[in-house]
């Protein structure tokens, strides 16, 4: 069984999407400090070709300043840029958390589990109805209890991603019919958190296989 029903947002989803918006601009910040460290060395190297220039007047040695002038501007810019970009997430997180949620609810006794291997997520294909997979991976399933189980709903948010912000498991656990290596995957395409397909869990492989 598979339905798909929504709600209203609630304090604690509002909480995960704000939550990941900030993991989303620490990154940034990280990246922002490194830009000011590289901006001041260009600026200081740029000062000192400079002092090189009136000493000798090397012609090479002014060219050298207007180079790291160049690039300490180009740095600029992209900080400016970035903190440009982080303000539009932050106001995305805050439009995103007024819009309803959308709850997505399985039930199943069948399952076949892709291993992730040292470097991904595990991947689960259910059969959800008769001729319809509903295919999870990403870390909110990983780290749920009692994942994967025969019932569970997947809370996801209004966005672009559509962001998987809890997963609750409510049934009994589940085994895989069959358990895939993480080799198996090789020449599958790229899948989201969560997907539903047409098809049975037979041809799962198929219905994976990366088109391009």
């Amino acid at each position: 069984m598979l339905s798909t029903t929504t709600r209203a947002s609630r304090p604690k989803d509002r909480l995960v999407i704000e939550s990941r918006a900030a993991e989303l601009t620490t990154g940034d910040r990280t990246d922002k400090q490194a830009t000011l460290i590289v901006t001041g060395v260009f600026l200081a190297c740029a000062v000192g070709a400079t002092g090189v220039y009136l000493r000798g007047r090397s012609i090479v040695a002014i060219v050298v300043a207007l180079v790291f002038v160049a690039y300490a501007a180009k740095n600029v810019g992209d900080l400016r840029a970035a903190s440009r970009a982080r303000v539009r997430k932050r106001e995305d997180a805050a439009t995103v958390a007024t819009r309803p949620i959308v709850v997505i609810r399985c039930e199943s006794t069948e399952m076949v589990k892709f291993d992730g291997g040292d470097s991904d997520y595990s991947l689960y294909a259910f059969q959800a109805e008769p001729d319809r997979l509903l295919v999870v991976t990403g870390e909110p399933f990983e780290t749920a209890t009692g994942f994967p189980s025969t019932a569970f709903e997947i809370t996801v948010a209004e966005d672009d991603q559509e962001t998987v912000l809890a997963v609750t498991v409510m049934g009994e656990p589940l085994r895989p019919l069959r358990t895939l290596p993480a080799s198996a995957r090789d020449g599958l395409r790229d899948v989201d958190d969560q997907e539903v397909l047409d098809g049975r869990l037979v041809d799962v492989e198929r219905l994976l296989e990366d088109g391009e």
